[in-house]
Formats: C-alpha cells, sequence, structure tokens
C-alpha cells in the first residue's frame, strides 16, 4: 500500500506518522522459513540484512511493512547509505555495511500475525497489534503515532525527517496507491540559475540549474519544465548559448548529453526533499522561472 501526495487531512478519523526517507521493506518471519525481506520491487534482500535476523523470537509469525533505515544525525536518516546497504552482495561488504551504517526496520503495519491475514481489518486494529508485538531495540522498532498533525509536523521538521504520513484509522491494506495513506513531503525552496537546457523525448525539456555560492556556481541537478508556453523556452533561451557549462562543479555526462549550455542569467525557484552527498537535488522541481527578464 503506498500514499498519495497531498495536504494533511483533519478529523478523528485520521493519525499522522513520520515520513522516514529509507527503504520501503517487507519482512516476513516464521518458525519454519526464518526472516526473509523483499523491497518495494519484490527483490530478495535477506542476506543483505543480517540485523535482522532475530526477528522470529521477538515477533513469532508475522509480516511487517515498513521502511529500511540508516540513522544520521539525531532521528535524520542517510537514504544514500540505505540503499548502498541494498547494493552490497559480497560477505565483506555486508559486513562492513552492517559496522559502518547498521540498518534498523522502522515498522508501520502489521499485514500477518500467528497466520492470520491482517489485510482486511482495519488500521486501528492492525496498530494495536504491531504495538503488541514488542517491536524495540537497535534493529527494528515501532514507528510513531499522533492524533495531532501539527505536533508531529513539528516533531519531523525538528529532527530532519522528510515529511509526514497521515492515515485513516478505518482503512484496510490495499495493493497500489490509496488516498487512505496520504504523505506530506517537507521542501527546501531555494533559487537558482539556468545553466542549460536539454530537449527529451515527447517534448520533455529539461533545465540544468545551479545555486550561486561563495565558492562559485554549483550544479545541482535537473528539474522538468512542463506547461503551456514552455515549447517556445528552449528558443527563449538560444540567445544566452555559450560553449561550455558555466558550473564550478562537474555536471554528469548523462545530464549534460544534448545539452546547450547558457550564460547563467536567468533565474528559476526550485524545491526538493534533500541534497545527495554529491551535492544534487533529490526529487527537484521547478516552482518558477522568469522568463520576464530574458
Amino acid at each position: 500500500m503506498a500514499a498519495t501526495r497531498g495536504r494533511l487531512p483533519s478529523g478523528p478519523d485520521w493519525v499522522f506518522e513520520p515520513k522516514w526517507d529509507g527503504c520501503r521493506l517487507l519482512a516476513s518471519a516464521s518458525a519454519t522459513e526464518g526472516v526473509h525481506a523483499w523491497t518495494r520491487s519484490g527483490r530478495e534482500v535477506t542476506g543483505m540484512l543480517p540485523e535482522l535476523d532475530g526477528l522470529t523470537d521477538v515477533v513469532g509469525d508475522a509480516l511487517l511493512d515498513g521502511e529500511l533505515v540508516v540513522l544520521g544525525e539525531g532521528l535524520a536518516t542517510d537514504f544514500h547509505s540505505c540503499a548502498a546497504r541494498l547494493r552490497a552482495t559480497s560477505p565483506a561488504a555486508i559486513a562492513r555495511g552492517r559496522r559502518t551504517h547498521p540498518a534498523a526496520l522502522v515498522a508501520f503495519d502489521l499485514l500477518r500475525l500467528e497466520g492470520e491475514d491482517l489485510r482486511g481489518r482495519p488500521f486501528f486494529e492492525r496498530r494495536k497489534l504491531l504495538e503488541a508485538t514488542g517491536l524495540n531495540g537497535p534493529a527494528w522498532q515501532v514507528t510513531a503515532q499522533t492524533d495531532d498533525a501539527a505536533t508531529m509536523t513539528a516533531v519531523a521538521r525538528l529532527h530532519g525527517l522528510e515529511g509526514v504520513v497521515a492515515k485513516r484509522l478505518d482503512a484496510p491494506y490495499r495493493g497500489g496507491a490509496s488516498h487512505d495513506w496520504i504523505k506530506q513531503r517537507f521542501a527546501e525552496v531555494v533559487d537558482m540559475v539556468i545553466g542549460g537546457v536539454r530537449l527529451i523525448r515527447h517534448g520533455k525539456i529539461e533545465l540544468l540549474v545551479g545555486e550561486e555560492t561563495p565558492t562559485g556556481l554549483i550544479y545541482r541537478g535537473t528539474v522538468t519544465a512542463r506547461g503551456r508556453g514552455t515549447e517556445n523556452l528552449p528558443a527563449l533561451l538560444a540567445v544566452l548559448a555559450r560553449p561550455a557549462h558555466p558550473f564550478n562543479t562537474p555536471v554528469p555526462a548523462a545530464h549534460a548529453r544534448g545539452a546547450t549550455w547558457l550564460d547563467p542569467t536567468v533565474p528559476v525557484e526550485v524545491s526538493y526533499t534533500a541534497l545527495t552527498p554529491a551535492g544534487r537535488m533529490r526529487q527537484g522541481r521547478l516552482n518558477r522561472i522568469r522568463t520576464d527578464v530574458i
């Protein structure tokens, strides 16, 4: 079950949880089959997560839905270290990852318990059963929850979390995206400039943008320009063409391919959820472009 993006609802039918910036995980534990774990795409990653050994001793027979996280400072999570843990395949790399970036399963739903399929039960019943499992340790825990959206939002912002998820108390567990779970991500809003433009398939336009810093213009990644009027954008920007990119940091070859480089004089307002270790945006979005200054 996946959350849809939107504004957080209000009222007695909803509860609120932190949105963790990790890797979605299903974890199954049983006395006969042991512990198994799968990513959202269905890839089994059991052998990459020795931290989950012993889960059966805690929950017995259960199927947990949650987020695999690697904690950074405080409660903030390190998505890139989490993804790296799920790419490690050799015993040496798995052992090193466990030592340097230990992971934990933050469970937020319970789909099976002692052989009973719980997906048809309302969420508040599944949550009570989840809390009763005793998941509380360095490698697993139950996510926090409150009926106060403002409190959860304040706490999530304070600790640098990705956002908040609202869940309807009477909702069963369904496959795919559902409006019974609504997510609201926090976003950084930053003024940047356009340093390049390129046309992709189906008329899609990508802007290569950078941020002015004391050390120069830092490349931050790409955002997509959509909507009426953007079809003329490349022609409007062409008067600013230059032979090389204007950034003080490298541009990945995949981003540079087919790009027209520009003098970085056109400002844009961009939002994103976080910066990668390489300094590029995660989930970058174009909010506004000032074509009036061209």
